[in-house]
């Protein structure tokens, strides 16, 4: 493999199992996961924790809806593509959006490059450890018990058992 397609293949946004159910969990349960995952930030400073969860509400309650992959995730924590899932116009002169959301938009907007790294991570991370995937979906109170009535089955990700399992 050359460095470029390494480069590439480093660079793409990791797809997460079809059978992850977590571009149609709810917003406040995918948000829980994905902090569980990576963190906020807070341990270093509580300003940047505060910026990144708001970052993250942006990007999974946009009026647009929310992503529906990967990819469309990754795709928000850019400003300008945050401000049109708001239905405004970043930059504009006047915003036509949604009332307040450029405020929190320009407020979060030091925290996305750092966020984009972290999602990434957890992304590939979910997409290839299952032990990983069902730390996340655990968090998110996602049912990983066999018959239970909201069972979460992850047929392409063999889940690890536990001790207590066994």
């Amino acid at each position: 493999m050359s460095t470029t397609e390494a480069v590439h293949e480093l660079a793409a946004v990791p797809q997460l199992p079809k059978a992850a159910a977590f571009w149609s969990l709810p917003a406040d349960r995918f948000h829980k996961a994905l902090l569980t995952t990576i963190g906020t930030g807070a341990a270093s400073s509580p300003h940047i924790g505060q910026l990144s969860r708001l970052a993250l509400y942006l990007v999974l309650e946009a009026p647009a809806g929310p992503p529906s992959s990967s990819t469309e995730f990754m795709a928000r924590l850019d400003v300008n593509v945050l401000a049109r899932a708001w239905s405004g116009e970043a930059g504009a002169e006047r915003w036509t959006g949604v009332q307040g959301a450029d405020l929190l938009i320009a407020a979060a907007a030091p925290v996305l490059g750092s966020l984009v790294a972290q999602c990434h991570n957890a992304f590939r991370s979910w997409a290839t450890d299952p032990r990983t995937l069902r730390w996340a979906a655990t968090a998110a109170g996602i049912d990983l018990v066999p018959g239970s009535a909201g069972y979460w089955d992850i047929p392409s990700l063999p889940l690890p058992t536990t001790e207590k399992e066994n």
